[in-house]
């Protein structure tokens, strides 16, 4: 039986492909935000420094290998986060 893993969404990531607006969401398993303590992409990175700049790149360039341009992203470049201040 195939069983999907419960994910904690740190945020989203505005990238624009080819003109046209492709969300990518940042996820990690529930489990492993839990025992890392791990809220938002703040907390990831700080258990991960330079994960997110990794990602972020590797999003950008992956496609230049079949010769198309690189991707550019919204808001800067700056992944969107999904917790909210009460």
């Amino acid at each position: 039986m195939f069983e999907i893993p419960h994910m904690k969404v740190l945020g989203a990531l505005c990238m624009i492909d080819e003109g046209e607006l492709d969300w990518k969401i940042l996820a990690v398993e529930e489990s492993f935000a839990k025992l890392h303590g791990i809220r938002d992409v703040e907390s990831f990175s700080q258990h991960h420094p330079g994960a997110v700049k990794d990602i972020i790149h590797w999003f950008r360039i992956y496609k230049t290998l079949d010769g198309k341009p690189e991707n550019s992203f919204g808001y800067n470049d700056q992944v969107l986060s999904v917790e909210k201040t009460i």
